[in-house]
This record gives structure tokens, C-alpha cells and sequence, in this order.
């Protein structure tokens, strides 16, 4: 998949998202947005709730993804979320990401030049997740399994070549793109509140487009290289 074919199944996947889960879209922008005018004890709150919301959203919109093949209001039919379930996915596979942070990335900084290579282990780590997470929460039905799930590709280091290819690389890149905007954002206020709520229209179903699209050209059966 080209960069520009890439660009063109995230517009897609975003604009058929939009079409059909506006109403959540839409929620969970105000609410990120909210979070900028309130105190910061109810903002903390306000922001796992938010998180863990979304996340369990995040599994049921790429799993459709995965199953359908699009994202309108057809995909959607007789599907809803799973909400303990797909928020155990989210919990389970990131639980074997900070399990491997705290084990292999923290004792580097007692280490000489740890800063250096805590920050390659950080950026190899990240790098996995992303390799990771598509085909998990694809795959895991609840925390157990996804916990499974996880453990078993990182120790077989499933699909490492793709970390070296454009099919990789190219959703990452445009996953991205709209994360560098939140780095010029106010930090508190009003106009903090509305620049992040925009930005969060934009990055919610983008960010479920870099998943579905790595999911596509890297773990759909047809894009598969041989696990080795």
C-alpha cells in the first residue's frame, strides 16, 4: 500500500466513523475538552473516565473494522460494545506493556549512559505496542485472553519485519500527524477547552484508522508475512 492509498483508507475509515458514531464523537470531544475548565481533581477523574470509555470504544470500532471491512452505519447492525469485555482487552494488553517497562526499562537508569538507552528501550517498546495492539484487540475477548494474546507475540516477536517496511511505518506516521498539534495548544482555560475539543474531532476517529489500517496491512491473513 502506497502512502497515498494509505492516506486515502484513513480519510474513508475516519469520514465512515463520523457518519455513524457522531453521537460518541461528539460526547467524547466535549468531555475532553471540559476537562480544561475544570479543577484538577475533577479533571483527573473526568480523564479516566474519559479514557477508559474511549479505549472500550476504540476495541468495538476496530473489531466492526476488522469483521465488516467499513465503518458506516451498515457495519454497525445488530452490534453493540461489549463494555466489560472490550475494556478488559485495553486492560489486559497494556498491562503486559508496563509489566516489560517496569522489569526491562526502569533498572536502565542506574545503568551508564542510561538516558540513552532507556530512551531506545521507551522508543522500541512503544514501537511494539503499536505492532501489537491492532491484532489484539481484534483477536482478545476479555483481559485474560488479551493478556495471552500479548505475552505470546512479544516473546515469539511476531511479524518483526513489518517494523522495517512502509506498510508499518506509513500509518504510524500519519497516526502522528495529529498528535504534534496538541503541542501548541493553551494548557487551561477556554480557549484550551475549544482548541481540544476540535482537535479531539479530528483525533478520535484517526487514531481508530491507524489501528484498523495496521491491522489490514500487517495481520489480515492476505498481508501476513510467514510468522517465522
Amino acid at each position: 500500500m502506497t502512502f497515498a492509498q494509505t492516506l486515502d483508507r484513513f480519510l474513508t475509515l475516519a469520514r465512515e466513523l463520523w457518519s455513524s458514531q457522531a453521537g460518541w464523537i461528539l460526547l467524547l470531544s466535549a468531555l475532553t475538552g471540559l476537562l480544561y475548565l475544570l479543577p484538577d481533581e475533577a479533571s483527573v477523574s473526568l480523564s479516566l473516565a474519559l479514557v477508559l470509555v474511549l479505549a472500550t470504544l476504540t476495541v468495538f470500532w476496530v473489531k466492526v473494522a476488522a469483521s465488516e471491512g467499513h465503518l458506516d452505519a451498515s457495519a454497525f447492525q445488530g452490534k453493540t460494545p461489549d463494555w466489560l469485555g472490550y475494556l478488559g482487552v485495553v486492560l489486559g494488553t497494556f498491562t503486559v506493556f508496563v509489566a516489560l517497562a517496569l522489569v526491562l526499562v526502569l533498572p536502565v537508569l542506574f545503568l551508564p549512559f542510561s538516558i540513552v538507552v532507556f530512551g531506545f528501550l521507551w522508543i522500541g517498546l512503544a514501537l511494539l505496542l503499536v505492532l501489537y495492539e491492532p491484532v489484539v484487540y481484534v483477536e482478545a475477548t476479555g483481559f485474560g485472553d488479551a493478556l495471552g494474546k500479548t505475552w505470546t507475540l512479544l516473546r515469539r516477536f511476531e511479524r518483526r519485519g513489518a517494523l522495517l517496511e512502509a506498510r508499518f511505518w506509513y500509518p504510524l506516521l500519519l497516526g502522528l500527524a495529529v498528535v504534534v498539534p496538541q503541542f501548541f495548544l493553551p494548557a487551561q482555560g477556554l480557549v484550551a477547552a475549544i482548541s481540544n475539543f476540535l482537535v479531539a474531532l479530528v483525533q478520535i476517529p484517526w487514531f481508530v484508522a491507524q489501528l484498523v489500517v495496521l491491522y489490514e496491512n500487517i495481520w489480515r491473513e492476505d498481508a501476513a508475512e510467514p510468522s517465522g
